[in-house]
């Protein structure tokens, strides 16, 4: 696991049989960001998931910070996506801040049961601070798999997933 804030952490699938529970949703997705996915990503590979817990009361502005989950300028747009999708939703939860090219706020997105938001690369964001009863979402993490960038997506992965990731066979 690793831990974002004193109240959000991330329990990562820690071996394929922990990552299994994670492919039906995978597959529901995947068609989704296909569509959207720069050509020179190649496919999307599903390539890591875990579950990301805010527990009460929420966290503090200093707390969460705005970040791009994949950091790494020679992905370009639209070459590897996060998913995420809430399990356990109480009313009043903290959503999904984004943030635009001038790093100003947009507004926040609600999570809602049964729908995911997915973002790609470039997205600059971070939980929603403030006050939240403890909430669950799936994460889920697409990796190009085109053989030039997968290395590069691989260094992401190898820092944000530390303990297990799925590789392309082909690479």
């Amino acid at each position: 696991y690793s831990i974002g804030a004193r109240h959000l952490f991330w329990l990562y699938a820690g071996d394929a049989e922990a990552l299994e529970p994670f492919g039906a949703l995978a597959e529901v997705v995947a068609p989704s960001l296909a569509a959207v996915a720069s050509a020179a990503a190649g496919q999307l590979y599903f390539a890591a998931a875990s579950l990301v817990v805010l527990c009460a009361p929420g966290a503090r502005a200093s707390e969460v910070h705005p970040h791009r989950d994949w950091e790494e300028r020679a992905l370009g747009p639209r070459s590897a996506f996060t998913v995420l999708t809430p399990l356990v939703l109480p009313a009043g939860s903290a959503g999904l801040e984004i943030f635009g090219p001038d790093k100003r706020s947009d507004g926040v997105a609600q999570y809602v049961r049964g729908e995911a938001i997915a973002f790609d690369n470039k997205l600059l964001h971070r939980t929603a601070p403030g006050s939240s009863p403890t909430r669950v979402l799936a994460s889920l993490s697409f990796a190009p798999s085109d053989p030039k960038l997968w290395p590069v997506a691989e260094k992401v992965l190898r820092a944000q997933t530390p303990h297990f990731y799925q590789r392309p066979l082909d690479v």
